[in-house]
């Protein structure tokens, strides 16, 4: 596997994550311009597969986020575990796990994303999260 590709799908991981964490925190502006910032990184075309075995689109993430704002201060959200497990060319899958902690009540989910890496950045077509029991 390309190395730089790894390092790119990998930081995006983090990026996203740090974005998800402002919308959920900080209400007003400061959520809308993350989710501005957010959005363009998935894909026309991406679809996510929710804990609850939901399917959303592009735009239902979208709705979620923008009402989402604000929502849950206090949240910690950490990512760990990072593992590649599948790559074709531009095209990386990664696996992580992603806990989220509000109130001393922590709830934790393993994910993986299947990204592009482009000369632009990184764009995500698919995301599969299952929750750990």
């Amino acid at each position: 596997m390309n190395d730089q590709n790894l390092k790119a799908a990998a930081q995006s991981i983090h990026d996203v994550h740090v974005l998800i964490h402002t919308i959920f925190t900080q209400p007003g502006d400061a959520a809308q311009a993350a989710t501005q910032a957010l959005m363009p990184v998935f894909a026309e075309n991406f679809s996510m597969v929710t804990t609850g075995g939901q399917i959303v689109t592009r735009a239902q993430v979208q709705q979620m986020f923008e009402g989402a704002a604000g929502a849950r201060t206090g949240l910690q959200i950490a990512v760990d575990e990072l593992q590649p497990v599948w790559h074709a060319g531009p095209h990386v899958a990664l696996r992580y796990r992603e806990t989220h902690s509000l109130a001393s009540v922590a709830t934790a989910r393993y994910s993986t994303a299947i990204v592009e890496v482009t000369a632009s950045g990184v764009l995500w077509h698919a995301l599969h999260e299952t929750a750990i029991a």
